[in-house]
């Protein structure tokens, strides 16, 4: 599994490059494509004039890119599909509602983590200054001490339940449940 480099026009997106590519090299019809960061997803089924593939068959591609200005090959895409179980699970939603059904494990596995990744975003924009949460698997701290409960303060600043301000990075990817409050009256 390569990458191929090659030349595109200056100002050219990496998501119309990436279409490009998946349309006039791998011959496939591109029903939607979108961008996070250097990586382009894509709703694709092949074309009509295929024999080997149902044409009706949507399926979702993960599509790495780089640019480098500096090179003639100034593009480098790296195109896996859905059944080979890619490891880039941030897909929109919008996507993955064009797929249709499959029986590829590999693809079904890559759907549901992407699916899971929207719903713990969901949980984690409910999420406001002063809300407690316990992530499901506890930080290592520097100190040697584990901890599982936070207060969120904003961005990826929290307090432990010391009161000792701490960042956890990507939180909003792990899995935590948040704590309710207890009303003592």
């Amino acid at each position: 599994m390569g990458s191929t480099s090659y030349n595109v026009p200056d100002g050219q997106s990496r998501k119309d490059s990436a279409v490009d590519y998946f349309t006039n090299d791998a011959g496939w019809v591109v029903h939607h494509a979108s961008t996070k960061g250097r990586v382009v997803y894509a709703a694709c089924s092949v074309r009509p004039n295929r024999t080997d593939f149902d044409p009706n068959e949507i399926f979702g591609v993960v599509a790495l890119t780089s640019q480098n200005k500096a090179d003639y090959y100034n593009f480098t895409i790296k195109v896996m599909t859905d059944t080979m179980g890619p490891g880039y699970g941030d897909c929109p939603a919008k996507i993955l509602d064009m797929l249709t059904p499959t029986d590829n494990e590999f693809a079904n596995s890559w759907r549901a983590a992407c699916r899971a990744l929207h719903r713990q975003r969901a949980e984690a924009r409910k999420v406001k200054t002063a809300t407690k949460i316990r992530l499901a698997e506890p930080l290592s701290f520097t100190d040697g001490v584990d901890r599982d409960t936070f207060t969120y303060l904003s961005g990826s600043k929290f307090l432990d339940r010391d009161g000792v301000p701490v960042t956890i990075t990507r939180w909003r990817d792990r899995d935590f449940t948040i704590i309710p409050l207890v009303n003592v009256a």
